[in-house]
């Protein structure tokens, strides 16, 4: 059944290949007539230029490909017949490592001890993206686009931990690497019995709560949106520490591991590694809520302070406009006064 699925395979790729090497030609002595019609000299070149371009697309990627080291596949078990052979090559290729400092590898420990260093550097790298991850869709919440978002940036993720252990991993070690990392992860998820919001739940409260709760008070519910946000995030990033850490295993092991081995390794690093993430990713989001929400009370502080200095102000205004009046009128009354009072003094005095 295998073998006619794949000559079928086969047979359609050799087919589309055809078809695809058709139309090229095809274009390009289309071009190539259309630039005769001016000038015969413009057709040769364009054909030509065409021809060059098109050569050039084909053996650029083939010649990178053939210069890829050659697959280092693991033995089974170290009984294998092929283990020296393997344990050789391998030799050779940390060697050639940039990432290791570690001069003398001439001993099965040494190996061991190069490899762990090199797990180190793919652990950090672990918990790089992880955390990214965890930030970017706790913060975004872009919903259906948060898969996509965290796929692409696992698979970026594996492909660093490749290069951390192969320079530059072969094609075939890519696709071995990714096949193998994509079924433990389908498995672990039908068998995971974890409750990761139980343990992860009250560190996102703590760190929260001293960072959002201490600098601005009243803001219960801000922090538990942050909380819930957070619990979502820590659940993509559990995953990516997983796939990192099953990464980790299949890149930096002198056999070929069990795959449940694998898995069980890896939920329980993701375990021991989780907490330490929540912690850091916590201080990061409730540091920005706090500055976030000391901003909206320093301007909300602002905005009343200037209607009540305007309150005052028109206030003050009011009253003084009612004192001036009030001031107008006693003058006017003042001086009604005065003019009644003369007249009275002037009709005595002519009647004297």
């Amino acid at each position: 059944m295998g073998s006619s699925v794949r000559r079928w395979l086969i047979a359609l790729g050799v087919g589309f290949l055809i078809l695809f090497t058709l139309f090229v030609v095809n274009q390009i002595a289309q071009l190539a007539a259309l630039a005769e019609r001016v000038s015969p000299a413009l057709g040769q070149f364009t054909l030509w230029t065409l021809v060059a371009l098109c050569a050039l697309c084909l053996f650029v990627p083939l010649y990178l490909v053939l210069r890829l080291p050659r697959t280092l596949v693991p033995p089974v078990s170290e009984t294998d017949p092929g283990f020296p052979c393997y344990l050789q090559q391998l030799r050779q290729r940390l060697r050639r490592n940039p990432h290791l400092h570690q001069p003398e590898l001439d001993t099965r420990e040494q190996i061991e001890a190069a490899l762990a260093e090199l797990g180190e550097k793919a652990d950090e790298v672990t918990r790089q993206t992880a955390l990214q991850v965890l930030v970017s869709t706790a913060v975004l919440q872009n919903g259906s686009l948060d898969a996509l978002a965290v796929l692409v940036a696992q698979s970026r993720m594996v492909y660093r931990i490749a290069t951390i252990y192969y320079q530059r991993p072969g094609l075939l070690e890519l696709v071995r690497l990714y096949s193998n990392v994509a079924a433990c992860t389908f498995l672990a998820r039908q068998l995971e019995d974890i409750d990761l919001a139980e343990f992860v739940q009250p560190l996102i409260s703590v760190g929260l709560t001293s960072a959002v709760g201490s600098a601005v008070p009243g803001t219960a519910r801000v922090v538990s949106l942050a909380t819930e946000s957070l619990l979502q995030g820590s659940a993509n990033a559990f995953l990516t520490l997983r796939v990192g850490v099953i990464a980790k295993g299949y890149c930096g092991s002198v056999v070929l591991p069990s795959r449940p081995a694998v898995i069980r390794s890896a939920t329980l690093q993701a375990t021991k590694m989780i907490p330490s993430l929540v912690r850091e990713a916590s201080k990061q989001v409730g540091s920005a809520l706090a500055k976030a929400l000391r901003g909206r009370v320093v301007e909300g502080g602002a905005g009343v302070v200037r209607k009540v200095s305007e309150a005052i102000k028109g206030a003050a205004g009011e009253v003084s406009k009612g004192a001036s009046q009030a001031a107008a009128g006693v003058w006017s009354k003042v001086r009604r006064g005065r003019k009644q009072q003369y007249k009275v003094d002037r009709k005595q005095d002519e009647g004297q």
